[in-house]
């Protein structure tokens, strides 16, 4: 696929502004001395999510990145969503419209077609930020032992705007991603061909965890990285598909856990077994918190500190479970609390600096 620019795609709507309608990314230091830069092919799996995707397929194209394929699977979408798709044909590599078993299928039609070194998969509703596929080649090209890489997300709104800009953590590992508690934004994350052709497809039993399960998969064999660079953007809204499935979420971690711990080295790990159960409740007790599932939350959070009792050191967690526990009470109590120290410390700070 030749280079993109903007005067080749359709313009705007009225009132689309900035990256990716009006804007383009522009640092010349990214492209280096490389001359060979890897073949990159994305995924966009979509279903009816008409009102974003244009988004989507622009950030792709316009990231004026040398050698990319980009195709689209969408499961026969009933809105204006292949309208859009006819209106960018000539730019998208592939694209089919037909019904399929979800998400987790489409984006396993779409690793059957690609041809890239590289690969990642962006949902209809989320977008790239700028430079990021140079950003991700170069991170490939000078650490030749990772073969998968994750990097800081933004958190956008429905009007695609910024809600927050979030730092992940580095330092990856099998262990970590068991506990739950390690944040790899699925929309940064791209991995090397080799890692697809070890490992697999992306498990279809799976229509909520199939990004955490194959993670797990990917840190038992490989060394994963990290770039600290915003690479996407991830549309927070109520209706996104994990907004409200929390019973959907837990059932699969299980399934996550039965089929980790099936094998062999591991099936006798009792201290890890015990800890990575009690965090599957732990993480579906603070998933239902913020939903208003008090009863809920407190009966998982119970059910997890059973199990392994050593989860609950963190203070946070404890915080967690004191919220559930005690509901508004115990918020308005930790809001007073924490306006109190604040107060403090800027009264030292004014007078003591």
């Amino acid at each position: 696929m030749p280079i993109i620019q903007l005067s080749d795609l359709p313009p705007p709507e009225k009132g689309q502004i900035g990256w990716p309608w009006t804007e383009v990314p522009s640092c010349p230091s990214l492209y280096g001395d490389t001359i060979y830069w890897p073949k990159i092919s994305i995924i966009t799996p979509s279903y009816n999510q008409g009102e974003y995707i244009e988004e989507t397929i622009r950030s792709v194209l316009l990231q004026g990145y040398p050698n990319l394929e980009y195709i689209v699977i969408d499961g026969g979408s009933t809105d204006n969503t292949i309208e859009i798709l006819k209106k960018y044909s000539d730019f998208i590599t592939y694209w089919r419209s037909e019904p399929d078993n979800g998400q987790t299928n489409a984006i396993n039609k779409g690793l059957k077609l690609c041809r890239g070194d590289i690969i990642a998969y962006l949902n209809s509703d989320d977008r790239y930020e700028p430079n990021a596929f140079f950003v991700v080649a170069r991170y490939f090209q000078e650490h030749k032992n990772v073969r998968m890489i994750y990097g800081n997300i933004i958190h956008i709104d429905k009007n695609s705007q910024v809600i927050e800009k979030v730092k992940c953590k580095h330092s990856c590992d099998f262990e970590r991603l068991l506990s739950l508690n390690f944040y790899i934004a699925q929309p940064t994350v791209f991995f090397r061909r080799e890692v697809f052709e070890k490992i697999g497809y992306f498990d279809e039993k799976l229509n909520l965890a199939m990004d955490t399960d194959y993670w797990l998969r990917v840190s038992q064999i490989f060394s994963i990285g990290f770039i600290d660079y915003p690479i996407a953007a991830f549309r927070l809204y109520p209706e996104t598909k994990s907004a409200s499935r929390e019973t959907e979420y837990l059932e699969e971690f299980l399934l996550i856990f039965e089929k980790i711990f099936s094998q062999e080295t591991l099936s006798k790990n009792y201290r890890l077994k015990s800890k990575t159960l009690s965090s599957i409740y732990l993480s579906a007790a603070r998933i239902n918190l913020p939903r208003g599932n008090l009863q809920k939350s407190r009966e998982l959070f119970l059910r997890s500190l059973k199990i392994y009792p050593l989860n609950f050191l963190s203070p946070l967690i404890i915080g967690c479970y004191l919220s559930a526990l005690l509901g508004k009470k115990f918020t308005k109590f930790s809001i007073r609390f924490k306006r109190g120290l604040f107060e403090k410390f800027n009264f030292l700070k004014r007078n003591f600096s």
